[in-house]
């Protein structure tokens, strides 16, 4: 795959982006077991798994 690939903030998410925005570079195929999905790729092929996650960690939090 070349090329940015477009992302989108999911249902209820926190983060707020930008029209347009996009991933370049490197696209993760995650599997989710206990994490929320905040980001998701906009593509027929790469819309199968998340692009950013975030999960509690004891007090804190992982992203």
């Amino acid at each position: 795959m070349t090329g940015d690939i477009p992302v989108r903030a999911t249902p209820g998410s926190p983060l707020r982006l930008p029209e347009g925005a996009t991933a370049t570079r490197w696209a993760d195929g995650l599997t989710v077991d206990d994490a929320e999905v905040l980001v998701e790729y906009n593509h027929r092929h790469f819309g199968r798994w998340p692009a950013v996650t975030t999960r509690r960690h004891g007090r804190g939090r992982v992203t």
